[in-house]
């Protein structure tokens, strides 16, 4: 829920746990807050885990922290904070998203194969159908990519495959923007990469990062007008990696960007064809989460937003977590990822030769 002119008035009927700070001080919170033990009076710096630095730097946008009850999403509501916790990821909704996202996996794979064999026949002489059939097999990478966020709607709160290691940043962030610029360089929006220029050593998931990372280049593509530049740029500040991802917003786009990690919120509505299910950013959020890290969402111009991921640069770590279930060829089951991630705005022609 975005917040009004007056916060004090909706916090009441926010359903997830909120308050309000004002001065580092929380001065308000619903009864949902309260059962966390969030009390008035409480200075906020002691609640905050991860993220204080970042916090004491915010002045305009969306900031997603960890709070010593859970994960929250700051709003700046003139001279006041608005914190609003993450919902809740162990709801039966989700889970069904994860059942029906399992029952759809092989049939769509049927499907992806039975085109990408069609394409490749020696027989297939009509350009016509030719793209057709790309079209058709670019609509069922999309359809991947949905369900692949549906499978991990359940696990958002506690990654199942996350695998920690010791990698150097900028090959790994440098592979990730190559890969990303080959295929979008024919945008009439590409994004523009700005990489490190020192290499650096940082304990990470180079799989989810790379995740996280598509889903913010796809966002960008798609939001941006026609003609317009998209900057990405890596950088070292103190002791943390910044990605900040900066483009120009379509006329209108500004309420969607505001709502931009807010689980299954879809504005302007089911009518939108460039709005999926509300999954993608989250799973954005909850990857930089993983790492300790923190997002900042900002628009303070209507024309213009920005988002920054923040990831302190770690050297060691014990965490290596594993699903009991490891999908065979990764989360896609086997498709690019970059194909997957990227099928919302790559054209119909890349999908005729994969």
């Amino acid at each position: 829920m975005e917040p009004t002119a007056n916060p004090e008035q909706i916090i009441q009927y926010i359903q997830q746990p909120a308050f309000l700070v004002k001065d580092g001080i929380v001065t308000v919170a619903n009864d949902a807050a309260c059962k966390y033990q969030i009390k008035v009076g409480t200075p906020i710096i002691g609640l905050i885990t991860l993220g204080t630095d970042d916090y004491l730097s915010f002045s305009s946008g969306k900031l997603y922290l960890e709070l010593k009850t859970g994960r929250a999403w700051v709003s700046v509501c003139g001279d006041t904070h608005l914190f609003c916790m993450d919902e809740s990821y162990s709801s039966p909704e989700l889970r069904a998203f994860a059942l029906a996202a399992q029952h759809l996996r092989a049939p769509l794979s049927n499907a992806v194969s039975g085109t990408e064999l069609l394409l490749k026949s020696d027989t297939l002489q009509n350009e016509d159908l030719k793209k057709q059939l790309g079209q058709i097999n670019r609509s069922l990478y999309q359809m991947i990519r949905a369900v692949c966020n549906m499978s991990d709607a359940s696990q958002l709160g506690a990654w199942g495959n996350i695998k920690f290691e010791l990698q150097n940043v900028t090959s790994v962030f440098d592979e990730i923007f190559e890969k990303a610029a080959n295929l979008t360089k024919d945008a009439d929006r590409a994004p523009e990469f700005l990489s490190l220029k020192e290499n650096i050593d940082c304990v990470m998931d180079a799989h989810l990062l790379e995740r996280a990372i598509l889903n913010l280049i796809s966002n960008a593509i798609k939001f941006s007008p026609v003609g317009s530049k998209i900057q990405m740029t890596l950088k070292k500040r103190d002791n943390r990696l910044m990605l900040t991802v900066k483009n120009n917003i379509q006329d209108g786009n500004s309420g969607i960007y505001g709502n931009a990690f807010s689980r299954f919120l879809r504005q302007p509505g089911l009518e939108s064809g460039q709005i999926g299910i509300g999954l993608g950013m989250s799973i954005v959020s909850r990857a930089v989460a993983a790492h300790q890290g923190t997002v900042l969402f900002d628009a303070a111009r209507k024309d213009c937003a920005r988002v920054i991921l923040s990831i302190p640069i770690r050297v060691n770590c014990d965490t290596t977590v594993k699903s009991p279930i490891t999908l065979i060829g990764g989360y896609t089951g086997g498709f690019d990822s970059y194909l997957v991630e990227l099928s919302d705005v790559l054209p119909d022609g890349f999908y005729e030769n994969v």
